[in-house]
């Protein structure tokens, strides 16, 4: 096995990318891949780009990367090899809710100055992120309404002691919210929900892009609203890259490469 770019003084880092490359069965990209469509994600300098890597690559390798977007994974596939979006693996998903929760607690009590106990939020969708930062926060003694299209999700916050309400009734119920808590990767909280909002309710938008919350509305309105990106490897980088490397690691196992 090879690195390149890490950061660290290893036996096994290479000299550089064709090195790294040209000794790999299976190559590991960055989690987000990347966040312009042409440079890898990460920190060493000069950055690389995409279009250079995908160059390097052969038809028998298989390429593992985080958050990959259409047009990017196109390219890296151009010489055939195998690519595959390890952030979309089930096993991945399921285990980093507990870090992704913690980081939206963490998050939400370096902002308010104010108890959890007794304050009123609102989250917005109820699949396992949301499902699992409304139990948390009813745990800690807050009133929590959860916004969700489906019946059937609203039905369930019910069963779990929350109340609930469509996309349609959230203007209406806006102005009773310390917080609002957004996981839902489409546009559900416009100027419609902004120009209600109390001026002291934050928002917490964790949801993957195009995000839920039109920010420059949240701006004009003068609503504190923060996109919370990667929460896992900020509230528990450990934990995050275990459940990483125990998914790519199954991955591997899966594709025959171990």
């Amino acid at each position: 096995m090879r690195t390149f770019a890490l950061g660290e003084a290893s036996d096994r880092a290479a000299d550089d990318l064709a090195e790294a490359v040209a000794q790999a069965q299976a190559v590991v990209l960055p989690l987000p891949c990347t966040k312009d469509e042409t440079y890898l994600f990460g920190r060493c300098s000069p950055q690389i780009p995409i279009d250079r890597l995908a160059a390097l690559l052969r038809p028998e390798q298989l390429v593992l990367g985080g958050m990959l977007t259409a047009s990017v994974a196109a390219r890296l596939q151009r010489c055939g090899c195998r690519v595959i979006d390890y952030y979309k693996r089930e096993e991945i998903t399921v285990r980093n809710v507990v870090p992704t929760v913690q980081g939206i607690l963490k998050q939400l009590l370096g902002e308010i100055d104010y108890t959890v106990s007794g304050s009123s939020g609102c989250v917005c969708g109820y699949g396992r992120v949301g499902r699992a930062t409304a139990r948390t926060l009813k745990a800690l003694g807050a009133h929590i309404t959860v916004c969700a299209r489906s019946g059937a999700a609203r039905a369930l916050a019910e069963t779990e002691g929350c109340d609930a309400c469509d996309f349609l009734r959230l203007p209406e119920k806006a102005a009773a919210f310390d917080y609002i808590i957004n996981t839902v990767p489409a546009p559900v909280i416009g100027a419609d929900v902004l120009r209600v909002l109390k001026p002291s309710c934050l928002i917490l938008d964790v949801a993957s892009a195009p995000y839920g919350t039109d920010f420059a509305a949240a701006e004009r309105f003068g609503v504190r609203a923060l996109q919370c990106a990667c929460l896992p490897g900020k509230a528990a980088p450990k934990t995050a890259g275990e459940i990483l490397a125990q998914g790519i690691l199954h991955l591997w196992e899966e594709e025959g490469y171990v």
